[in-house]
């Protein structure tokens, strides 16, 4: 070993033995840094994993054809679960999706709502709140709440813009807005036909108001009789 060896080892030493204190902090901080990251790590994939199982259990009762009162209670306590503990997560969100879908089919129009509302309120993914304005939409639509589902189609529509237009037709056709309804059901119909989707029911929605609008200019006096 050349002498320039034997120096470098003895700085070294030396250096360790004046901020050897120093070195071993280092390496707790790094071990126990990294120790937390692998506890944070295996935590998420717990809660991720507990929330699936939450939400497999939701999706299995919801599609049942019918629902018993002991199942709803099952589906209720599930849920409550999923929203209490994970509330923020995607599966939380779905769950309360379902749980408006029993909701409606029950005639609780009011607690489907509530439950729309509260995974809005939650939701962090832009990519879900598209959907949910649009199912509260349709719900308030049910209620009679005409400008409210309005106001929710009103906003950015994602993914969904034909759905809006669509549901937007049928708003202003219960509000008897019939020329306001036949132009949003050809914007609908517009952009299904531009991705080749069923506009069979769409189509049938505007040759009515055609006719309606036809008979208008025809017989003006007869449309406007109750």
């Amino acid at each position: 070993m050349s002498r320039t060896d034997e120096e470098q080892i003895e700085v070294i030493k030396r250096y360790i033995q004046q901020h050897g204190s120093k070195i071993l902090l280092v390496i707790i901080v790094v071990i126990a840094s990294y120790a937390g990251y692998q506890y944070l790590q295996k935590s998420q994939k717990v809660a991720k994993e507990t929330a699936s199982i939450y939400y497999t259990e939701l999706s299995a009762l919801a599609g049942e054809q019918s629902l018993s009162d002991r199942q709803r209670g099952q589906f209720d306590e599930i849920f409550a679960r999923l929203s209490k503990e994970y509330p923020s997560s995607r599966y939380a969100i779905y769950g309360a999706m379902h749980k408006a879908k029993l909701d409606v089919q029950a005639n609780k129009l009011d607690d489907a709502e509530k439950s729309l509302l509260w995974a809005k309120e939650q939701v962090k993914d832009a990519d879900l709140k598209p959907l949910l304005n649009l199912r509260l939409a349709r719900i308030n639509l049910a209620q009679e709440k005409y400008d409210q589902a309005l106001a929710l189609l009103s906003e950015p529509s994602g993914a969904y813009t034909a759905l809006y237009e669509e549901v937007k037709g049928d708003v202003h056709l219960l509000k008897d807005e019939q020329e306001q309804a036949l132009l949003a059901y050809n914007k609908a119909k517009a952009l299904l036909d531009e991705a080749n989707a069923d506009t069979r029911l769409l189509a049938v929605k505007i040759a009515s108001l055609d006719s309606t609008a036809q008979q208008g200019k025809v017989f003006p006096n007869e449309t406007t009789k109750p």
